[in-house]
């Protein structure tokens, strides 16, 4: 993938940084981290770990079962560092307020004065870095992350094209989704030829369900509401329904004859979680941006606080005002 001059001058600012300046590391990436938040980090590690460079992977979130196939999984830590750090990486976050703990990262950077490193693919990115490569046209950040590293000339290992494929295969719905190109393709190849074990991975993420995963899909269709007039679907999910190792959106938005799709999920802390989805036509994320959430125009998310059935009824409302 070839960079613009300005973007090469911003990747050899980021490769003199990382190989001549940087000596203690901190990676994260949003809440709820996805298998492109997450095999990203770790994919980022893999490489500082060949440089011999100190760092961490930081998500305060426990990982989804099917996340914790991936290389290293393991290493990752869930309690933010006190002690002094030089350099945040920040992958797949389009602002601070997406990661789990948004006062830490802030005082942390407050008293570190770290070199900010935000690295995304999110439309909406609010460029909060000193360093941002962020490209909106591109299917995930493992593909960026990619190209970051081809062009810096950093090994690649097998363990690190293994997380590397499997966040381009996530973000890309097994590679079914619009935001697929020529060059996500050509990436995924490159990636299978420096050793990624698609075959394993696919299998550990798409096919090693539990039977609480088909108890919770059971749930979210009997909840499902069809407005087949303005083409919207939604269900609702309560905090007592199991955990699976499936997205249930990635479930009901292969419904036919719908253009939208919206997952409402209850959680412990008084906040209800929304997973939105749009076939084409409707921007979700501009819709998700007036709640404070976001993402792409047709996956983005959205955090707010109330019961389930007030928040239900607030966005549906609104979106049935907006179709």
């Amino acid at each position: 993938m070839p960079f613009p001059i300005s973007e090469q001058e911003t990747l050899e600012t980021l490769k003199s940084w990382v190989r001549s300046q940087a000596q203690s590391i901190l990676i994260t990436g949003h809440k709820d981290p996805d298998i492109d938040a997450i095999g990203s980090c770790i994919a980022f590690k893999k490489v500082l770990d060949t440089f011999a460079i100190p760092n961490i992977v930081w998500f305060e979130d426990s990982l989804e079962t099917y996340a914790t196939h991936l290389p290293s999984s393991n290493q990752i830590k869930k309690t933010i560092p006190t002690y002094p750090i030089d350099t945040l990486i920040i992958l797949d976050s389009p602002h601070l307020g997406r990661i789990r703990n948004q006062a830490a990262i802030e005082s942390l950077i407050q008293r570190f004065k770290p070199m900010v490193i935000n690295i995304d693919h999110h439309p909406d990115n609010t460029l909060f870095g000193n360093i941002n490569i962020v490209k909106p046209g591109i299917s995930s950040v493992g593909e960026l992350l990619f190209h970051i590293f081809s062009y810096l000339n950093w090994p690649i290992s097998s363990e690190t094209a293994s997380c590397l494929y499997a966040a381009i295969s996530f973000d890309t719905g097994r590679f079914l989704f619009s935001n697929v190109t020529e060059r996500t393709f050509l990436s995924a190849s490159k990636l299978l030829r420096a050793g990624a074990k698609a075959y394993e991975l696919s299998q550990k993420m798409y096919e090693n369900k539990t039977l609480q995963t088909f108890d919770l899909i059971q749930i979210a269709l009997s909840r499902m509401v069809i407005d087949n007039k303005k083409r919207f679907a939604y269900t609702t999910l309560p905090i007592d329904a199991p955990e699976g190792e499936m997205k249930v959106i990635d479930f009901i938005r292969q419904l036919g004859g719908i253009d939208v799709f919206v997952v409402f999920s209850e959680s412990k802390n008084g906040e209800v979680k929304l997973n939105l989805r749009s076939k084409g036509g409707f921007n979700v994320s501009k819709f998700a941006a007036q709640f404070g959430g976001g993402g792409h125009a047709l996956a983005a998310g959205i955090t707010m606080q109330g019961t389930l059935e007030e928040v239900t009824q607030t966005i549906i409302q609104q979106l049935d005002q907006c179709l």
